[in-house]
């Protein structure tokens, strides 16, 4: 039983956090084509494992035509590719991550794809801008009113200085 490594709580405690991972875990084969995938994945897929096994990963995320598969070697992890599924108000954004799958002596034997559910993120990014465009309207409005209040305030001391010029000129006499 030890031999065969039954005991190893390895194996078990990996599949217990990819089924329990929120994030969409898709594993490829060589060709692209699924070969197995969480519970999570099946969520956002909206369809279970058995329907999708052995199709390619355009077919059932069309999105993905946009990267290339089998991805480049050299993936650049700081900027993931983005896909939105679903339409309307159910619509959800996903960055996507994808990394190819050695064996011990490191050739390909597959790819794992994650999907990353952005869409709060993405709907604060645009609430944030939104007021901040809000916010410089606000700003900008503040500095014409400011403008045109120091325009008329001195536009009336300046009436203010000359009737005060014209009355002590008319009070001297002086009606030039």
């Amino acid at each position: 039983l030890f031999g065969f490594r039954i005991f190893d709580p390895i194996p078990l405690a990996r599949r217990t956090v990819i089924e329990q991972l929120r994030d969409g875990v898709l594993v490829l084969d060589p060709q692209g084509r699924v070969a197995s995938l969480n519970a999570a994945m099946e969520q956002i897929l909206g369809v279970p494992i058995k329907k999708v096994a052995g199709k390619p990963v355009a077919e059932i995320l069309p999105g993905l035509s946009d990267l290339s598969f089998p991805p480049d070697r050299r993936l650049d992890r700081s900027d993931p590719a983005d896909i939105t599924l679903g339409w309307g108000a159910e619509a959800r954004s996903f960055e996507i991550e994808a990394s190819p799958l050695d064996d011990f002596r490191g050739l390909p034997i597959g790819y794992l794809v994650l999907l990353h559910d952005v869409t709060e993120k993405r709907r604060s990014q645009a609430k944030i801008l939104e007021q901040q465009q809000a916010l410089a309207m606000l700003t900008e409005r503040d500095h014409l009113a400011r403008e045109l209040h120091d325009e008329l305030a001195q536009g009336l001391a300046l009436i203010n200085v000359q009737a005060q010029l014209v009355s002590g000129l008319l009070e001297t006499g002086q009606q030039e």
